[in-house]
């Protein structure tokens, strides 16, 4: 697709027409042609150039066979830029997506050659409305890879009627947009509260970032992985869910994995040490009646270890989200009523945050190599040219 030429969002006519327009020029949006032989729409880190999301949104709108959308964009270096990029995606959002598309996937990528390591957008809070609006918008996909635009809090979140998330994210524009609601007569749906997701009843691999995995308060994963749970439990379709985290240069990094599996369901932790590559891991066996865990000591970079994570209460979560499935399956007559459900099969495990002869090892990069959906957030070739520069910059710090 030849998008040349249209990073103009709106058009009131030829160059001549606009040099001589009066004052009161009406500027009408552009409308694109619409071509139906467009099946995947795809644009990776290689590009440096990006699209609006508001220009994206037309191009998916112009394009009635679109099956996928795959952008590996890179971040905006100042914060007026990225909010404005987060208020696109937004406005994206608020509508559902084309019935048509099955797959969007969505990767947001840095570099020290383009991005200062200490910048402060760096640890920024996301906007806390492009989670909830996403999670409204892909009621009717297949595969959802969203990785370090919105965070998986804000995602599962939207299984919960609450007010509207204007009312609760602290960024700037945000933060005007309550106060100018503040100074003009309130308006019925202004202050009403999102309708809750019912049901993603097509949604099969799920792949979302979420910085609460790296923090020191094991509260907070837990309430994460509730929330995981509960919106599990409205993907009947589901096959593999993975929330992921690392910072941008950081040896450190952390998955958590649920596959449904009617014959294998597992559930799975994992978390970076600084731990030697080939040193002895001293896994040591929890006695439970019903569970088998692996524990480690605690890691550098939070107090807790990985097999606390994952703990009997969570675990029982996620053991009746698999026999809910099962349930639903007898009930349908694809599975039989003698074997209704299988039990987790859980599995925690810690990586060393150095390879061999004591090389560091990047978090995102081993991250994605040990990562199921790691094809739906960033293309072959992406990684591997991601893994050379990332060596590269680890080896010169």
């Amino acid at each position: 697709m030849n998008v040349g030429g249209l990073n103009n969002q709106y058009s009131t006519g030829s160059k001549e027409d606009q040099n001589n327009k009066t004052p009161n020029t009406v500027v009408t949006p552009r409308v694109l042609p619409t071509i139906e032989i467009i099946r995947h729409f795809k644009m990776t880190r290689r590009f440096c150039r990006t699209i609006h999301p508001c220009l994206l949104a037309q191009l998916v709108a112009s394009c009635p066979s679109l099956q996928s959308v795959h952008l590996e964009q890179w971040r905006p270096v100042d914060i007026d830029n990225m909010e404005d990029v987060e208020h696109g995606y937004v406005s994206m959002f608020s509508s559902p997506l084309p019935t048509t598309l099955t797959s969007f996937c969505l990767y947001q990528d840095s570099h020290i050659s383009m991005h200062n390591q200490l910048d402060s957008l760096l640890l920024r809070t996301l906007c806390r409305k492009i989670g909830r609006r996403l999670a409204q918008a892909c009621r009717t996909l297949e595969t959802v890879a969203v990785s370090f635009w919105a965070e998986a809090d804000d995602f599962f979140r939207a299984t919960q009627q609450t007010p509207r998330t204007g009312n609760t994210c602290n960024c700037s524009q945000c933060f005007i947009s309550a106060i100018e609601m503040q100074g003009q007569e309130s308006k019925p749906e202004d202050n009403s509260p999102d309708e809750p997701v019912e049901q993603w009843p097509r949604l099969r691999n799920l792949a979302l970032t979420s910085s609460t995995l790296m923090t020191d308060s094991l509260e907070q994963v837990h309430a994460l992985l509730r929330s995981a749970a509960q919106a599990a439990a409205r993907m009947p379709a589901l096959q593999t869910m993975e929330i992921w985290f690392a910072y941008e240069s950081s040896y450190h990094a952390s998955v958590f994995r649920f596959q449904p599996h009617q014959y294998a369901p597992t559930l799975s932790s994992a978390l970076s040490t600084n731990q030697s590559a080939g040193q002895s891991a001293n896994w040591r066996h929890i006695t439970c009646p019903s569970l088998s865990f692996y524990s480690t000591s605690p890691t550098d970079i939070v107090p807790f270890r990985v097999d606390e994570v994952l703990s009997p209460s969570i675990v029982r979560l996620f053991q009746g989200v698999v026999d809910g499935y099962a349930s639903k399956e007898c009930s349908w007559g694809r599975r039989p009523p003698s074997n209704p459900s299988m039990p987790l099969t859980i599995h925690t495990e810690t990586w060393s945050t150095r390879g061999e002869f004591g090389i560091p090892l990047d978090g995102r990069t081993h991250a994605l190599d040990n990562m199921v959906l790691a094809p739906h957030i960033l293309t072959a070739r992406s990684r591997k040219v991601m893994r050379f520069e990332r060596r590269e910059v680890l080896d010169m710090m």
